[in-house]
């Protein structure tokens, strides 16, 4: 199944993007580009003030015990596409006298979901709410309704300044979601992302002091080795080669924004890695290096593909199932 979707991937994205002309131009030079981005918390720091999101909710809609609403507001940093700029989620909710005392989760999607957020992450969320775990799903920068085309290949590019401003983009947005969910629950407040929602979620353990937990699913967390290995990439890849960059050079390109090299905020009893042990698209081997290097948190290990193994319930259930055993930090 894995090999398929890469085919499939490869086959929908183009040779190269420099004759594209919506598309973000390229770095004129690989070694222009900063080898220090600087601190985490100064690259994905808060916008002050903090943005309220409670009057960015559609209305509700009641769908058996969950409520379902919709949301909207524009994103803190800009980029030139505006459809962009504007940042959409959905948000599950279920019902019960003991609504405002239960966990709720942010769910960070994949590269390329956006026909998968519809058909299984919408459904996913509803499922959690009806499981006891309020979810709020949110669509990350060039994805689903905020893709300037139907091309998905904006969010990695060979751009590298670009490449980071959305990661930058997924990190800050995510965070004023999680403070949002904070101030509107008593329960623990976490995240989950899977593949590069993954990767963006190990950015917020890392960064954010109020999240109370953190599921990394197949996380996307060696972007070096996405650009050198994956074949739907190769554009980035041919873009640095035809520029004399090494594989070494790549990865010291990308070393800045790979999680391996800081440690999360939470305590490892608050994370859970899940990992496929036949994922061709990253290797289950990126996953045990985090695990690793964040000194072995929980991690639960799958006979699933990066693809199959979102179609396990057994894989929803654990995760479920640790989620509420988790109690709400103090606040600092």
């Amino acid at each position: 199944m894995d090999h398929a979707v890469i085919r499939f991937a490869t086959c929908m994205m183009r040779d190269g993007h420099q004759d594209h002309h919506e598309h973000p131009e390229k770095q004129e030079d690989w070694r222009s580009y900063p080898r220090d981005l600087g601190s985490w918390d100064t690259l994905f720091a808060l916008p002050e003030p903090v943005p309220n999101l409670h009057d960015c909710l559609g209305k509700p809609l009641r769908i058996g015990p969950v409520i379902h609403r919709s949301f909207q507001f524009d994103s803190p940093l800009q980029s030139p596409w505006t459809v962009n700029n504007r940042v959409s989620g959905n948000y599950f909710v279920g019902r019960g006298d003991d609504a405002l005392e239960r966990p709720v989760v942010l769910f960070l999607h994949g590269w390329n979901a956006s026909i998968a957020y519809y058909i299984n992450y919408c459904r996913t969320g509803h499922r959690l709410a009806r499981r006891g775990v309020h979810c709020a799903l949110v669509n990350l920068p060039y994805h689903v309704r905020r893709k300037p085309n139907r091309w998905n290949e904006y969010f990695l590019t060979e751009n590298i300044a670009h490449t980071v401003q959305a990661v930058q983009q997924a990190v800050i947005e995510a965070r004023i979601i999680l403070r949002w969910l904070r101030s509107h629950h008593r329960g623990p407040v976490g995240v989950w992302g899977i593949s590069l929602g993954g990767w963006i979620a190990s950015i917020l353990a890392c960064v954010e002091r109020e999240l109370d937990f953190a599921v990394l699913m197949t996380p996307a967390v060696r972007l070096d080795k996405q650009v050198w290995e994956l074949p739907f990439l190769k554009a980035m890849k041919a873009s640095f080669l035809e520029q004399g960059a090494t594989q070494e050079d790549i990865a010291r390109i990308a070393a800045p924004l790979l999680p391996k090299h800081h440690q999360p905020l939470l305590e490892r009893d608050r994370i859970l890695l899940i990992e496929a042990l036949y994922d061709q698209f990253l290797g289950p081997e990126t996953t045990d290096e985090l695990w690793n290097a964040w000194g072995k948190p929980r991690i639960e290990r799958y006979n699933h593909g990066h693809i199959s193994i979102l179609m396990d319930a057994g894989v929803l259930q654990t995760a479920t199932d640790f989620i509420k055993t988790i109690q709400r930090r103090p606040t600092e």
